[in-house]
Order: structure tokens, then C-alpha cells, then sequence
């Protein structure tokens, strides 16, 4: 059997410290794990950044996947960094709904919302 790495791009906004991941494809429990190690790799150079995970080509998240981004969101809020979503599918908005964790994550409609609100803090 092969293993699989979820595809995965990053933009980097020194300027405006943030980060986006780019996830796509399923997100199932392997590739969440997976996907966690790299974003951890590539957040250690960027401590303190703001994280935007944009979903626009991601197919069906499982609830390994969502927890992934819930344990980011808990983790970094502590710290004073702001998590979100962006480019959320109807599908992947009724697993949300069905695990009940909508209202934990902000959702921004597209990139665009996330860096104006990012602005915001600084």
C-alpha cells in the first residue's frame, strides 16, 4: 500500500504575519497526521504568525482532519494568534455542523476577509 501526503501549499505574509495553508484532498485520520508534522515543521520558523487554513480544494474532511484545525485553534488562541478557515464546501460545512463544532473556528468566506481582519491587529 502506498503511502499518501495530502498535498499541501503555504503562503507566507511576513509582512502581514500570517499563514496560509493550503490544504487538498480528502483529510482523513493518516493524512491528518501527516499534515500535522509538516505544519508544525513549518510553523516553527514562524512563531507567533496568524493561521488561515484555506480549503477551497480540500475534499471531504473527516473529524481527524477538523480536530487537526480545532487543535491548532485551542493551542494558538492561548498564545494570542488567531486561527481560522476560509473556502469552506456546503459539504464540509455539514460535517461541522454534525460534529457541533461550527461556532469553535471563525470561517471567513475567502482569503481576502482573513487579511483585513488581520490588519486589524496590527
Amino acid at each position: 500500500m502506498e503511502s499518501y501526503i495530502p498535498k499541501m501549499e503555504v503562503k507566507i505574509s511576513t509582512e502581514k504575519r500570517f499563514l496560509v495553508f493550503y490544504l487538498q484532498g480528502p483529510i482523513d485520520i493518516v493524512r491528518a497526521s501527516k499534515l500535522e508534522k509538516e505544519i508544525d515543521k513549518i510553523y516553527a520558523n514562524f512563531e507567533g504568525f496568524h493561521i488561515l487554513f484555506n480549503l477551497q480544494k480540500a475534499q471531504l474532511i473527516s473529524s481527524s482532519g477538523f480536530g487537526l484545525i480545532i487543535h491548532y485553534q485551542r493551542k494558538k488562541s492561548s498564545q494570542g494568534v488567531k486561527v481560522a478557515i476560509s473556502n469552506l464546501s456546503t459539504e464540509n460545512t455539514r460535517v461541522m455542523d454534525l460534529m457541533g463544532i461550527e461556532g469553535m473556528i471563525e470561517i471567513y468566506p475567502n482569503e481576502e476577509d482573513f487579511e483585513k481582519k488581520c490588519k486589524l491587529y496590527f
